[in-house]
């Protein structure tokens, strides 16, 4: 019976010792897991920086995009605004150009109507100059 004790106290120490290398190889596995996912954290870690990183990027070039875009848009009403007074301008311009035509037209007119009274009065001159040298020829012609 002592040896069956003996036999028995050695089972259970071997059942611990190997409870204790199997703990122990759990305890590498988890060791090993823990490092990995200290490795794996690092990692994210970083990623999450690299993305803050770029979301910053992004936004300051949205912000620059949103500045231009403004611009942008000031210069269109700016344009939009010289158009339309260019337009009124162009309006005013065609109102002008239509009033000098008619100036034009009627001192035409006008020309043409002093030109024949110029014709008449020449006519009428040359008529009344006929009319002297005769009257002047009588004249003459009945003292000699």
């Amino acid at each position: 019976m002592f040896q069956e004790k003996k036999h028995k106290e050695l089972d259970e120490i071997v059942e611990r010792v190997l409870s204790i290398i199997e703990s122990k190889s759990e305890s590498e596995q988890t060791v090993q897991n823990l490092t990995r996912l200290e490795k794996a954290h690092f990692a994210t870690s970083q990623l999450i920086t690299s993305l803050q990183e770029e979301h910053q990027a992004a936004s300051q070039r949205m912000t620059h995009i949103e500045e231009v875009h403004i611009a942008a848009s000031q210069r269109m009403d700016k344009i939009e605004a010289a158009i339309e007074s260019n337009a009124a301008s162009i309006k005013e311009l065609n109102i002008a150009v239509a009033n000098i035509f008619n100036i034009v037209s009627i001192s035409q007119q006008n020309f043409e109507v002093i030109q024949k009274n110029f014709e008449v009065v020449v006519t009428q001159i040359k008529g009344l100059q006929s009319e002297n040298r005769n009257i002047l020829d009588h004249l003459f012609g009945i003292q000699e």
